[in-house]
């Protein structure tokens, strides 16, 4: 008789519980006695920030006569970290010297999925000229999709941009909430630019995500938490020429020398 694990690997969220499954063939009027320890992790087995229950590891498990499945439950514990997805490898062996393992299915690895969704920009800047129609701002989310999602958009007090001058916008971005439901991973967040004739320079609208006080507290805003819009002004600056003194060639002179005034009314848009 032999014994194995049925896949090569399991999945779970933190802070649920994944049943391992182990089946067997050959004689099953007999019992069969295996060990499953831990082989390899990168989780955290002991102290606060453990991930999961390693108290039961190594396990003697033993299928009873006519018994050709058994599972075997693995906790796991939640934390409001954002983490990569963490990993432990399960391993059989003989605990009775008659038991055989399946040599392809000695071993299978638990993935532990983090329970947070992360919450960001998808750049740290973007930009458009004011005659362009419009922009969208990229929110992306990863981690865990399988729930909703509230952050709360800011706009710095940096920002040179003015709402209604510069750009369009139906609702105050500041304090705006942008929900993700669940199995969302994208919002486009869509500011129309108003072209207006005014020599103004770029300007800039600075925004800033951090988690809404009506989330669940599964949310956590990612590294790209800022991002910058810039809006590119597509009037020039005038410039002007004005003589200001004219030489009257001489009768041989065959060069006539001219000198001019420049003034420019936005000089700082010229560097």
């Amino acid at each position: 008789m032999s014994v194995g694990f049925s896949q090569d690997k399991f999945s779970v969220i933190e802070g649920q519980e994944r049943m391992l499954s182990l089946y067997r063939t050959g004689a099953l009027d007999l019992p069969a006695t295996v060990k499953l320890s831990i082989v390899g992790l990168t989780a955290t087995p002991v102290g606060n920030e453990a991930d999961f229950d390693k108290s039961p590891f190594p396990w003697i498990v033993t299928f009873g006569a006519m018994e050709d499945k058994l599972l075997i439950p693995v906790s796991t514990f939640a934390d409001n970290l954002i983490e990569d997805t963490e990993n432990i490898r399960f391993g059989l062996t003989s605990a009775d010297g008659q038991t055989e393992i399946f040599p392809d299915q000695n071993q299978a690895v638990l993935e532990i999925e983090d329970n947070t969704a992360s919450v960001e920009f998808g750049q740290v800047e973007y930009e458009i000229r004011e005659d362009k129609g419009s922009i969208d701002i990229l929110l992306q989310r990863t981690g865990n999709t399988d729930i909703d999602s509230l952050v709360k958009l800011q706009v710095l007090p940096d920002s040179s941009a003015t709402r209604g001058k510069d750009y369009q916008s139906t609702v105050d971005l500041d304090g705006l909430i942008v929900k993700f439901e669940k199995g969302e991973d994208k919002k486009d967040l869509n500011i129309p630019i108003i072209n207006d004739e005014d020599i103004e320079g770029t300007e800039t609208l600075n925004l800033k995500l951090e988690v809404a006080e009506e989330d669940d507290g599964q949310t956590a805003i990612g590294k790209q938490q800022q991002t910058t819009l810039k809006i590119i002004d597509d009037e020039l600056p005038t410039i002007n020429l004005a003589p200001i003194s004219i030489r009257k060639p001489e009768e041989n002179d065959r060069q006539t020398e001219y000198q001019f005034t420049v003034t420019v009314d936005k000089p700082e848009l010229l560097s």
